[in-house]
């Protein structure tokens, strides 16, 4: 939903795939994709390379099979190179994808007023959608988000010996940086929401105070670990883990209060 309600403020329709439909017909998808691409429109694509995130597809090869484009995490589980300009090159890369998006037909664009009312009366639902499915995998949001963190956090069974480390601290800190960044640029938004709805400005002050608040339980957390990258050894430690999942918990409650305004 939130990605038809990006299209929508910009004019545009879209149209989703997901993974058991890409598969069930590559064909059908290759020529979409064609098709978007020769109109001059990027085609988005969760998956592809790097973790299932965002990429963008801006071209292709039919004899070869291969599609090209740019993604934040060029780098990862990119086994088939780059091109000159530095976009990614997957072969057959339509069985790496698990979710495609297609620009639909243009509508009436939205204003900026519409658009900024909308986020704000539908925050409830953004923040309470538990998750997605993600192909094979379910991806959690909002409030569930930083619950699931902290739960994978208390998990001692997850931590019975340190094969894991690598990939469990680059997890945290992941979740860390988007918490972060998330809270950051929200008041940057509330902010102008202010601006360009003033009869909400009581509501959205109060929006910003425990989105400040979240931010500040977060800001704890990097000199508790002592530093944002830190030993990952430390994660072998059940108390150490069960203070950054209170932390996270506290964050939390924050969002929570954002639903009592509603």
């Amino acid at each position: 939903k939130a990605v038809r309600k990006s299209f929508e403020s910009v004019g545009y329709k879209c149209e989703l795939f997901h993974t058991d439909a890409i598969q069930s017909d590559q064909q059908l998808i290759m020529d979409k994709i064609k098709k978007s691409l020769n109109a001059g429109y990027p085609v988005l694509s969760f998956g592809i390379v790097g973790p299932p995130c965002c990429s963008l597809i801006t071209g292709y090869d039919d004899e070869q099979n291969t599609l090209y484009g740019w993604s934040k995490f060029q780098d990862e589980n990119n086994t088939d190179g780059f091109e000159p300009c530095g976009y990614f090159k997957k072969h057959n890369g339509l069985t790496e994808i698990n979710q495609i998006v297609f620009f639909g037909e243009k509508i009436t664009k939205p204003s900026i007023k519409e658009s900024y009312d909308n986020i704000i009366e539908n925050l409830p639902e953004f923040l309470t959608t538990s998750s997605v499915k993600i192909g094979d995998k379910e991806a959690f949001l909002g409030i569930s988000a930083y619950e699931k963190w902290a739960e994978a956090l208390e998990s001692d069974n997850d931590f019975v010996d340190d094969s894991k480390l690598p990939e469990q601290l680059d997890s945290h800190v992941s979740m860390l940086t988007q918490a972060l960044v998330t809270s950051d640029y929200s008041i940057h938004f509330f902010n102008r929401a202010i601006e360009i709805l003033p009869d909400k400005k009581d509501r959205i002050f109060k929006i910003i105070d425990y989105v400040e608040k979240e931010k500040q339980f977060f800001n704890e957390i990097i000199p508790f670990q002592e530093g944002f990258y830190f030993d990952q050894n430390k994660l072998m430690n059940s108390d150490f883990r069960k203070q950054l999942a209170k932390i996270i918990r506290k964050a939390n409650e924050e969002l929570k209060n954002i639903l009592s305004l509603y």
